[in-house]
């Protein structure tokens, strides 16, 4: 666990739950749409899977095969995001002025990819 305090901060805490509140509330909301709506136990599912990244449109859609094969095509390049994003947490820097600011840019740019993915998985969801 030690490792983890020496380079996940607060502020990387807080970075995650704004884009798990901006990407839950966004779900929500497509999910609300009178067009998309098919009823309330797929509403309140989907809404809580919007941490499941990509997989999130094949759960809007109750794992239908096409939305499911097209959710598992993106895991791969959201996972790499998200990877991304976590791995440079742990890339030694001897610029400790900057090394805290793109540590933190990674980190978003790693969790933007991976709700990012859900959003491009809508799109196929709901088309």
């Amino acid at each position: 666990m030690r490792l983890f305090e020496n380079h996940f901060t607060r502020a990387h805490g807080y970075l995650a739950l704004g884009f798990l509140v901006v990407f839950t509330s966004s779900t929500l909301f497509l999910v609300c749409h009178p067009k998309n709506n098919e009823g309330l136990a797929n509403l309140v599912i989907t809404t809580l899977a919007t941490v499941t990244g990509p997989m999130v449109g094949a759960v809007a859609r109750n794992c239908q095969s096409c939305c499911l094969k097209f959710s598992l095509t993106l895991l791969p390049w959201s996972g790499a995001f998200l990877a991304t994003g976590i791995l440079f947490q742990f890339v030694p820097s001897s610029f400790q002025r900057f090394a805290k600011a793109l540590r933190l840019t990674m980190w978003c740019f790693g969790l933007l990819g991976w709700f990012g993915g859900g959003v491009v998985s809508f799109g196929h969801a709901f088309s």
